[in-house]
């Protein structure tokens, strides 16, 4: 008995020993922070966040509001954001934390994720110190599961410009077009109407119509618009003052589809046009909606299929 209740002593000592010595060797301040390079546009990636209803659609954890983020049963408050920073308050089960996340460009679409917290102290008596030095140190695997799940998330196109990118060149090369100018920005309407003009002219010059009808509007100033609207041809022909026949090159385009009605196409074409300026590219001809979807015989605007084409070198 005596031997038993010596070992348990011995036990108990060496027990008191262990949990004095951590206590003591405890850092009495931890640095918490994460930095990792992923794969992404920093520019289209920060005006995405800036969307706060797209932080649903990567966060690892909980989305309780538009604000409040939680994860591993701690809570990240966005109190404010400032261009490509962002600022936290971190809550977690012993303490209160301000916190940053940080994007910087690195160029050739890389991106880099820096995670800064303030210096945090470690307080707590014998037992409460230890249990509040692993509560924060477990910070850092949230950190991990954060930029993981952003980098994914980051480095699909479709998912942070709302729309499918291609790269691709055009096989239709001849054309018939003309313009008009108004003093209104023309809609669909305007467009049928020169779609028609030119398939008379086609017809009258026997020669068949191919692909489908392209147009372009630009914007002049002082409440004045030209509209181009263009027809694929089958062979060279002639043209006149009023309608001109064009050779176009193969070149090199990025494509989008959008589906639905005039607001569908212009936020395609703005969504293009921020990648295309993202990515400092550089264009020498003018970009084309490509009318999939015969507008006069499909009344349904939500069943239009257009094509946004945008020269790109």
């Amino acid at each position: 008995m005596k031997k038993w209740l010596g070992i348990i002593v011995v036990l108990l000592i060496l027990l008191v020993v262990i949990v004095v010595s951590f206590y003591v060797f405890i850092p009495s301040k931890i640095v918490i922070g994460r930095v990792d390079k992923i794969t992404a546009n920093e520019t289209g990636l920060t005006r995405n966040l800036s969307d706060k209803k797209n932080w649903k659609k990567w966060w690892p954890g909980k989305v309780l509001n538009d604000s409040v983020y939680e994860l591993n049963n701690n809570n990240y408050i966005v109190a404010a954001t400032a261009n490509n920073a962002y600022f936290f308050k971190v809550k977690t089960k012993n303490a209160n934390i301000d916190a940053k996340l940080l994007l910087f460009d690195l160029g050739n679409n890389a991106t880099m994720l820096a995670w800064q917290y303030d210096t945090v102290l470690v307080k707590g008596n014998i037992i409460s110190k230890p249990l509040n030095y692993f509560s924060l140190n477990a910070l850092k695997k949230d950190l991990k599961q954060i930029n993981y799940a952003l980098s994914i998330y980051a480095s699909d196109t479709q998912k942070v410009y709302g729309i499918k990118i291609q790269r691709q060149s055009i096989d239709q090369l001849l054309y018939i077009s003309t313009k008009k100018n108004y003093t209104y920005l023309p809609h669909s309407n305007e467009v049928n109407d020169i779609v028609n003009e030119l398939r008379k002219y086609i017809t009258a010059n026997n020669v068949t119509e191919a692909g489908s009808p392209i147009y372009h509007i630009t914007a002049q100033g002082n409440n004045s618009y030209e509209l181009m609207v263009a027809i694929g041809v089958s062979k060279v022909m002639a043209g006149d003052a009023t309608y001109h026949f064009k050779r176009m090159v193969p070149g090199s385009f990025l494509v989008s589809r959008a589906v639905g009605d005039e607001t569908k196409i212009d936020f395609t074409n703005k969504q293009l046009q921020y990648f295309f300026d993202d990515n400092h590219n550089t264009s020498m001809a003018i970009d084309f909606c490509m009318m999939i979807t015969d507008r006069q015989k499909e009344k349904d605007s939500t069943k239009w299929i257009t094509d946004i084409y945008k020269p790109v070198y």
